[in-house]
């Protein structure tokens, strides 16, 4: 059973069932290391959410739960997954549940009417026929899912519109990797000195 309450994420958009099943690694296997690939640009092809995507997808495919819940009840917007200053909780009533881990993450997003095209994750989960991605394929029961449209503020997408007192961000160039490090930082920042 893999129950996973669904917030904002900074590099994911949403914290689906899919992310939850790497927390059953250990953290210090769950480290990134830069591999420099010859001839690639490593902060072009967003090389550490790409290796990110893989590893958590090998981990879900050596075992994958029986019973998929995604938690939408309370809902933490704003900045998160943590509460920060910025962080907002909304309730929406609503628990997408099913067999399928990728189905239940599909129709999750789709809830956020986010696309399968623009999530990369459930875009590798598709290559490697990991679960059902698509939607007239999945047997829905309970809500219409054409009546529901969640409208949420998600994460920033630029270090630079973090606004703390008296600094001045200017990020450049980052891998989403260090733009998860310092995004955490700076939220942090300001919710204890703000």
């Amino acid at each position: 059973i893999l129950l996973n309450q669904v917030s904002v994420d900074p590099l994911f958009k949403c914290t689906i069932s899919l992310l939850n099943t790497y927390s059953l690694v250990s953290n210090q296997y769950q480290k990134i290391q830069k591999n420099v690939r010859s001839g690639k640009d490593y902060l072009h092809l967003d090389q550490y959410k790409q290796d990110l995507i893989t590893n958590i997808l090998d981990v879900f495919s050596v075992k994958k739960p029986n019973l998929v819940i995604n938690d939408l009840f309370y809902f933490l917007e704003g900045a998160g997954p943590f509460i920060y200053k910025d962080s907002n909780i909304k309730r929406t009533n609503l628990i997408v549940v099913g067999n399928d881990a990728v189905a239940v993450d599909l129709i999750t997003l789709r809830l956020f009417e986010i696309d399968l095209l623009n999530s990369d994750i459930l875009l590798e989960a598709r290559n490697r026929t990991l679960g059902v991605t698509e939607i007239p394929n999945i047997k829905l029961l309970g809500e219409n899912l054409e009546d529901i449209k969640l409208t949420v503020d998600f994460c920033v997408s630029k270090l630079e519109d973090i606004n703390l007192k008296n600094t001045y961000v200017k990020a450049g160039r980052v891998c989403s990797g260090c733009f998860k490090e310092a995004y955490h930082l700076l939220n942090l920042m300001k919710t204890q000195v703000c």
